[in-house]
């Protein structure tokens, strides 16, 4: 049985995830900070999962996460970072380092302590590593989402020398970097409009969906990839071409 901890499990693409994987060979930690309630529902009576409720807000809270789901499943095997959030949407010059902070908080400095922590543990027995970005990150992002794409930046970053640091322990770290998908996170902001128009806009001209990010995580965690690391996989229907 894989040990598999997945943070951010209650965003669209968690649950889809987890429906995926829920009646496979696997031991699931599912953390989410709120909106719980579908997590539940598709889990209930289900022996092999267990959800942990965190705010991770800070290093503390990402070392308890960690402990209490090593407390219950004895190991980790793999870790999947998917929680995130856009905490300040407006034109970068203004913004403060304040305002900078908060997306750095949420989409950077947690998965940079959660990596920390979860590959200390694996440094024995190897492990996978899945950490999420953007496809626009490494093309200045939004302009109206200057810290969240710093923030998703420096994941692309964190996953190269997570690469090159766990070749020696058998641990391979990889980041998918989905584009425009029909999450809440994407949609939240849009008019229908403006989701049609940006839709438009890569060569398939349609927006994603989460069932186009699952296979991509599956096969990242699975036995058959042994050779793959360091990669940062755009799945955005050619956005960027």
């Amino acid at each position: 049985m894989k040990n598999i901890l997945i943070t951010g499990a209650s965003s669209d693409i968690g649950i889809e995830l987890v429906k995926n994987l829920k009646l496979g060979n696997y031991k699931l930690g599912l953390h989410y900070n709120s909106k719980g309630e579908i997590l539940k529902k598709i889990t209930k009576h289900q022996n092999n999962i267990k959800l942990f409720k965190k705010n991770l807000v800070n290093e503390n809270s990402c070392i308890s996460l960690v402990n209490e789901y090593i407390g219950w499943a004895k190991k980790i095997d793999v870790f999947i970072q998917l929680h995130g959030a856009i905490k300040k949407s407006k034109k970068w010059y203004s913004l403060s380092q304040k305002d900078i902070l908060q997306d750095l908080n949420v989409n950077f400095f947690s998965t940079f302590s959660l990596s920390k922590l979860v590959f200390q543990k694996m440094r024995k027995t190897g492990g996978k590593i899945v950490l999420t970005s953007t496809s626009s990150a490494s093309h200045g992002g939004g302009v109206d989402t200057f810290g969240y794409g710093i923030s998703k930046f420096s994941i692309e970053y964190l996953t190269k020398l997570l690469a090159k640091e766990g070749g020696n322990h058998k641990i391979l770290c990889n980041t998918i970097a989905p584009g425009f998908i029909n999450t809440k996170i994407h949609l939240q902001s849009k008019t229908p409009s403006q989701i049609k128009k940006r839709a438009s806009l890569n060569k398939l001209k349609m927006a994603g969906n989460p069932k186009n990010i699952v296979p991509i995580i599956k096969m990242l965690i699975s036995e058959e990839n042994s050779f793959m690391t360091g990669e940062i996989i755009k799945i955005d229907g050619g956005d960027w071409l």
